[in-house]
């Protein structure tokens, strides 16, 4: 295991010059990375806008395998009824979600 703390690395933007400091880095195998940083001074509400920007290009960098998409017949919502099933399309929707499937997802590369 190491851990580090390193440099501030300044990103000069508009009248401002933002400050990415590195406040613990840990890699405990090559699966198990964890790195805590902030990012300073930042106006109301880009805080939110950064962090939502950062998780969307983790997960996208995330190998795996997973349903991308459901079709069900002639349903055109996801809010509609299926003859003689109890659930609504939702509900089979998020109960598809729950699913984890387990594979070799190199194939499809």
């Amino acid at each position: 295991m190491t851990s580090t703390k390193t440099q501030v690395e300044s990103i000069s933007s508009a009248n401002k010059k933002l400050h990415i400091e590195s406040l613990e880095s840990r890699c405990e195998g090559l699966r198990s990375l964890y790195e805590k940083f902030t990012l300073y001074p930042l106006d109301k509400n880009q805080g939110i806008t950064v962090g939502n920007a950062i998780r969307r290009i983790l997960l996208s960098d995330i190998e795996g395998i997973a349903f991308i998409g459901v079709r069900f017949g002639n349903i055109k919502h996801a809010f509609a009824t299926i003859p003689g099933v109890r659930e609504d399309v939702l509900d089979i929707i998020l109960n598809i979600k729950q699913i984890v499937l387990k594979g070799n997802h190199e194939f499809l590369e």
